[in-house]
């Protein structure tokens, strides 16, 4: 598995977050929702380090209830923050190339709040120096 996926694959079952499409119709908020990964490669001729960046979004239906949106992107990073290994790779959260943002949706009636995290993480391959 590449270290994108096997970050993604962790994400998504520590937040019980959505990928793919945004969840059907009906369901309740607040919600994680995994989106983007980019990944850069170390070396040309590798696979073996690199960068990883991960976007989570997070969707509630109460804009008086903001708060809690911002708890749960704290979750979000100390999700990421924890992260040491998975299966293949080693982790370490970038911290100072990490951020979020809170805004509001009018995409719908009645409005939302819409957060989103975009976490950097630098990975190696497990046995390597």
């Amino acid at each position: 598995m590449t270290a994108q996926q096997e970050l993604f694959t962790y994400f998504k079952t520590q937040l019980n977050a959505y990928d793919g499409q945004l969840p059907p119709k009906g369901t309740q908020y607040p919600f994680y929702y995994l989106a983007d990964t980019r990944q850069q490669f170390g070396s040309a001729k590798s696979h073996d380090y690199g960068y990883v960046t991960l976007i989570v979004h997070i969707w509630h239906n109460d804009e008086k209830k903001r708060g809690t949106l911002s708890e749960m992107m704290d979750n979000v990073m100390n999700v990421g923050g924890t992260l040491k290994e998975t299966s293949t790779y080693k982790w370490s959260l970038i911290r100072n190339e990490t951020e979020q943002q809170i805004m509001a949706d009018n995409t719908t009636t009645p409005p939302l709040m819409h957060g989103w995290s975009s976490l950097r993480f630098s990975y190696s391959k497990k046995g390597q120096n």
